[in-house]
């Protein structure tokens, strides 16, 4: 199966069976995560963005082998609150996590790319003040990401974390608003979250508590700072 590709911290893979019996030699169906997004808003970000190899390092990720289960068509213009809620209907377990791809004609989309930071870190709402964002008209591309319900804020994004690559994967970040005119939805849910966290200092020192206030977390994604 061919990889989706994305252009986020990193890449990683995880693999999922569906098999409600366990048997040792199958992966379970997760998904993956690497560190805490509450991490994150708190400046503790060491690593690089690159296509991952085995080695590589991420200040954070969150991966799912992703197969769906839901496939529909859309073929009307939707904006991005109206197309959320409909997301919401299709995923049906509020308190479940959820992967989501619209592959399409986008009439538009505006995102963001936070610049290259240096040491020493600053927290992720300082960095966002100074980010690169871009607006695209009528543009073919993907836009992917996860859903994590409400009792996850502080390890992921409570609601939708969206980032967009375009079809010929020249532009994409992370996204902020869009108009959506024609294409395909699909979503994957899974019951079963794997959370690796870094050994580092820099995380062991990190006051995450801080990190993880939901209306803090909600600015920062939605550049509302």
């Amino acid at each position: 199966m061919q990889q989706d590709k994305e252009l986020t911290f990193a890449t990683a893979l995880a693999c999922h069976s569906r098999s409600q019996s366990f048997q040792s030699e199958e992966p379970a169906h997760e998904y993956y995560q690497a560190s805490l997004l509450s991490a994150v808003m708190q400046g503790v970000y060491d690593g690089n963005a690159s296509v991952a190899s085995s080695k590589a390092l991420t200040p954070y990720a969150a991966v799912i082998n992703f197969k769906p289960e839901v496939c529909r068509s859309l073929d009307k213009e939707t904006r991005k609150a109206v197309f959320e809620a409909q997301l919401d209907a299709m995923a049906e377990a509020r308190n479940l996590f959820y992967a989501v791809r619209f592959t399409g004609h986008i009439k538009h989309i505006k995102f963001r790319n936070v610049l290259w930071q240096k040491k020493p870190y600053k927290p992720l709402l300082e960095v966002v003040k100074t980010q690169a964002e871009f607006e695209l008209n009528n543009v073919d591309g993907t836009i992917l990401g996860f859903r994590c319900p409400d009792y996850a804020v502080g390890i992921g994004v409570p609601g939708y974390h969206l980032h967009f690559i375009s079809s010929d994967l020249s532009k994409g970040g992370h996204v902020l608003d869009y108009i959506l005119t024609g294409g395909r939805i699909e979503i994957d849910h899974t019951s079963s979250l794997h959370l690796e966290l870094p050994e580092t200092r820099s995380f062991s020192d990190a006051d995450l508590t801080a990190g993880a206030s939901a209306d803090g977390i909600l600015k920062a994604e939605n550049n509302d700072t």
